[in-house]
């Protein structure tokens, strides 16, 4: 199988085939703050949730309030349900691991094997992940763990998906930015132009995410925006300065990188890298050439305009169960 990031690039241009894409994320809101346009696109998406979306800390829960962690963990899954029903997509495309909010960076070896099974039970041909941007500790241990998994999996000879990351948000100037990669950091960025339609959709897909609408107000709602991973040295911070996380007095990129670099070490991994061509078996050289030449802003393809028509077929039984 080749594994090609430019088939997800040019599938966006409303050209040739439709990739088959895993949607790696940290918490329920990721999927449709980041990749929301796109996951109500796809018709064969997979998407992994690697917490319940719950942290420990009352203070950090959402409006209303639960009595309980385990009530705010089902309360922040039906938000989920909710916006996959919105996306026309049924709850039996999600895996969801039960590791707290705030707590993926705990054990990032383990994450990234769960990572590694979760890609090679049907390897997609695009696995799509948050940057590496220094916003959420949970949004870089799940930038981690898929990096690790593909070098993994690249190690043992196995096939591994490209890697495309979206941007969630993080710090500049001492202040939340969302919905763009990092200042100097943008790589190749590609910008995905929502139409009218898609934008009202994305529009509901977030209010399913009520106890999330002040962070999910810093978001665009017309366009997103993604790249080819640029590979990462996850044993230094992202970007110089003081980070997201470290503003919010979660943790400091110091302590989050030596998580990461002793769980390196736990894998066996002296370091991340991909080859430059990332994706396995017969991805080439044209690939990064392609991505390099093709426009930056993209508009939705023929069938996305606003008059065209239902962004997909609703899944067998309506939509998705709360």
């Amino acid at each position: 199988m080749a594994a090609d990031a430019g088939t997800f690039f040019g599938w966006l241009r409303g050209h040739g085939a439709t990739p088959r894409v895993l949607i790696a994320v940290a918490h329920p809101d990721d999927e449709t703050a980041g990749t929301g346009a796109v996951l109500a696109r796809l018709p064969d998406v997979r998407l992994v949730c690697a917490t319940d979306g719950a942290p420990f800390d009352r203070a950090l829960w959402g409006d209303p309030t639960p009595a309980t962690r385990e009530d705010y963990a089902a309360m922040r899954r039906r938000e989920l349900r909710c916006a996959l029903a919105v996306a026309r997509l049924g709850w039996d495309c999600v895996e969801q691991w039960d590791i707290p909010d705030q707590d993926a960076s705990s054990d990032l070896a383990d994450l990234a094997l769960r990572m590694r099974d979760a890609l090679a039970a049907d390897i997609p041909e695009v696995v799509l992940a948050p940057a590496y941007e220094g916003g959420h500790p949970d949004h870089d241990a799940v930038s981690f763990a898929v990096h690790a998994a593909c070098a993994l999996m690249a190690r043992d000879g196995d096939p591994y998906p490209a890697i495309v990351e979206f941007p969630l948000y993080h710090a500049e100037d001492d202040r939340v930015v969302a919905g763009t990669f990092a200042s100097g950091n943008e790589g190749d960025a590609v910008t995905l132009t929502l139409s009218e339609r898609e934008v009202a959709n994305k529009e509901r897909m977030l209010a399913c995410h009520a106890s999330q609408r002040d962070t999910l107000a810093l978001f665009p709602r017309d366009a997103e925006r993604f790249r080819l991973s640029p590979g990462h040295d996850f044993t230094r911070p992202p970007r110089p300065g003081k980070l997201n996380y470290e503003l919010w007095g979660w943790m400091t990129g110091d302590e989050w990188c030596a998580l990461a670099a002793a769980a390196m070490a736990e894998l066996g991994l002296a370091s991340l890298d991909l080859p430059r061509d990332q994706g396995s078996v017969g991805a080439g050289s044209a690939k990064r050439h392609f991505l390099l030449s093709m426009a930056r802003i993209y508009s939705p393809p023929p069938g996305f305009d606003d008059d065209g028509p239902e962004l997909r077929p609703a899944p067998p039984g309506g939509e998705a169960a709360a």
